[in-house]
């Protein structure tokens, strides 16, 4: 009885760490959609509190700082050729409106991926139309959408706009990768 009991209790401990090696494995591996406590984020309308680079921006809701990372583009880093313009564009395109975010997802950092928009106006397109952002393949999955705004990029490429401008510009994620933050 002593064996069997033995049996059991390894055969118990090694079923938690299977189960525990899963879940940690599940999590992992899943894509980053919700902040661990929160539902889908919801649409809003606000101004704009900071422009925090050409890409992230951060507003007040109901006395909350609310922090936005456009969905399916990159600009240019702020420490990167083309990054200071990108955050410029940003900044007059917000200046003082009133702005709607349609919210998609909650990102790895708990910043809100999504639209901006003043008016009809989308600032996620008008930055890749104007030359101060690329589609981020990686994480623009919205076919008709992303496909728009892989042809507006194209078209800033041959004319020559905003980063475009510059022989070799070199894509956000792989100055990133090149340049880690110290």
């Amino acid at each position: 009885m002593g064996r069997s009991s033995t049996t059991f209790s390894s055969n118990r401990w090694g079923r938690a760490l299977v189960v525990a090696t899963l879940t940690f494995l599940t999590a992992a591996c899943a894509p980053a959609r919700l902040s661990a406590s929160e539902s889908p984020p919801e649409d809003f309308k606000s101004r704009v509190e900071r422009v925090m680079d050409g890409d992230t921006l951060s507003f007040r809701v109901d006395g909350r700082r609310v922090v936005v990372r456009l969905y399916g583009i990159d600009c240019p880093e702020s420490r990167q050729e083309s990054g200071p313009e990108a955050t410029g564009f940003v900044r007059r395109f917000v200046a003082d409106e009133m702005l709607r975010v349609e919210a998609a997802y909650y990102d790895q950092y708990g910043r809100v991926v999504g639209r901006v928009l003043k008016g009809e106006q989308c600032l996620n397109e008008a930055l890749v139309a104007a030359g101060y952002a690329w589609v981020w393949d990686r994480y623009c999955t919205r076919a008709s959408l992303c496909d728009e705004w892989r042809r507006l990029e194209s078209k800033a490429r041959r004319e020559g706009r905003g980063l475009w401008a510059h022989p070799h510009p070199v894509a956000p994620w792989r100055w990133r990768r090149l340049n880690p933050r110290r």
